[in-house]
């Protein structure tokens, strides 16, 4: 029998924590941005109602409806078992997804001219959130042995 070091097991525990804490900064500049960031009144005055409707039911409502299953992904990621990585992967495409499809909607950039700002850095932190994930699962693929 051979014996196995655990300090991989230690380190790819510290990538996932990693990985989950860029993630849930990305989904919180993402919101911070969405609820924080400077509007343009008159930009907003010139949406006729079903604009705004559209953009609580297409933008807002799914960032709230989806904080809640990103931030149970984000704190179950911080506990060492299940040793999945695929909710946390999909929760950074999500976080990707859910920035670009912010920068896609040119009417709420024109009615919110700095959430472009705060979707560049979540998409930044989502994309750089990718080396650590990729560093835990190749910790797990290829374990020391001593």
């Amino acid at each position: 029998m051979r014996a196995t070091s655990s300090t991989p097991g230690v380190f790819r525990l510290i990538f996932k924590v990693l990985t989950a804490l860029m993630v849930a900064t990305a989904w919180s500049v993402l919101g911070y941005g969405l609820v924080f960031s400077r509007p343009d009144i008159r930009a907003w005055g010139e949406l006729e109602a079903a604009g705004r409707f559209g953009m609580n039911f297409f933008v807002y409502m799914p960032y709230y409806a989806l904080s809640l299953p990103l931030v149970a992904v984000a704190i179950v990621s911080l506990f060492p078992r299940p040793d999945r990585m695929f909710p946390l992967a999909g929760a950074m495409g999500l976080t990707g997804l859910f920035a670009v499809w912010i920068l896609a909607n040119k009417l709420l950039l024109v009615a919110q001219p700095e959430l472009a700002r705060y979707a560049i850095v979540g998409l930044g932190l989502t994309a750089a959130a990718t080396v650590p994930l990729l560093t835990a699962h190749h910790l797990k693929a290829h374990p020391a042995t001593t």
